[in-house]
């Protein structure tokens, strides 16, 4: 299993010339699903959702159910691609790491609309400039040499998110480009970004927040229709998973290790900091004293002897 937080392990390292605080910090962050156990877990857990959607079959019955509480839409024809990773346009330019990315054909076989299924638990500032880059890096991959513009599918992008992203306590945030001098105005660019609020009380179906409220509370007590008890049988077979065990115990070794690797490597980085900052203010009370600059020098250096 391709798991796009542990692949963020790589960029931790201090020779990775190229690394992104972005990626640090969504790492820093994510790696907190690891303190809980396994059975603790829920579905807008990066580590749960990933498992759950590496397995073909179940995967096509969340996706489903998913779009359609969320758009509406019932998907038929279509393929699932899990930690579906993009490269940045060069190797200094930032990559991305879709958790599902959904193709639908059409009758012609062409993709008509693309999913991005994105569940999110720590809270991120930057969340619509994120979503800008997601939106258009995915688009960047989806037209063809020779291609015209009008064959580019439709692009929904489907954030789940346990915080409330623009503080207006609604359960959907849906967001699409307008002409702002006149948004009546026909502009159909074929984006659309839903921002999923679990915590949302205004707007949204109870379907919908059936299904939300699932996802931050997986268990069988917020199972309350048959959808969500299938789905809930899937979970409990993934954590009594033997293998999926000991891939979840593996990674939380890891991320402890890293976490008293960097704790230790820190407190070494702070001490050397802290001495730096010493001999600065050493110096400067120092000089308002009148020393001689030479003296100065030489006190400093023999005070790291």
């Amino acid at each position: 299993m391709i798991f796009c937080n542990h692949r963020y392990w790589y960029y931790l390292r201090k020779d990775d010339t190229t690394n992104s605080k972005n990626i640090q910090n969504t790492f820093l962050n994510n790696r907190n699903d690891f303190r809980k156990p396994l059975i603790k877990l829920n579905l807008i857990d990066n580590f749960l959702f990933s498992t759950f959607m590496e397995n073909p079959e179940y995967s096509r019955e969340l996706v489903k159910l998913i779009i359609k509480r969320a758009t509406g839409r019932t998907l038929e024809n279509f393929t699932i691609e899990s930690q579906k990773m993009f490269n940045g346009i060069d190797t200094d330019r930032h990559g991305i790491c879709l958790d599902v990315l959904i193709k639908e054909k059409s009758s012609f076989d062409n993709t008509k609309e693309v999913y991005n299924i994105e569940p999110n638990t720590y809270y991120d500032a930057n969340i619509a400039r994120r979503n800008r880059y997601y939106n258009s890096l995915t688009d960047s991959k989806l037209l063809f040499s020779g291609k015209d513009y009008d064959t580019l599918p439709e692009l929904i992008t489907i954030w789940i998110l346990s915080y409330d992203p623009f503080g207006d306590n609604r359960m959907v945030y849906s967001v699409k480009n307008l002409v702002t001098e006149n948004p009546s105005i026909g502009y159909n660019d074929g984006v659309t970004t839903l921002f999923l609020n679990t915590k949302g009380k205004i707007g949204g179906s109870e379907e919908l927040a059936n299904l939300l409220r699932f996802f931050s509370e997986t268990n069988e007590d917020t199972a309350v229709d048959s959808d969500l008890r299938d789905i809930q049988r899937i979970v409990d077979t993934i954590k009594g998973d033997s293998k999926v065990g000991d891939k979840y115990m593996g990674m939380r070794s890891e991320i402890y290790y890293e976490k008293k690797i960097s704790f230790t490597e820190g407190k070494a980085e702070g001490i050397s900091e802290g001495e730096e900052m010493a001999k600065i203010e050493i110096a400067k009370r120092l000089k308002d004293l009148g020393v001689d600059h030479s003296i100065i020098e030489q006190a400093i250096a023999n005070g790291t002897e």
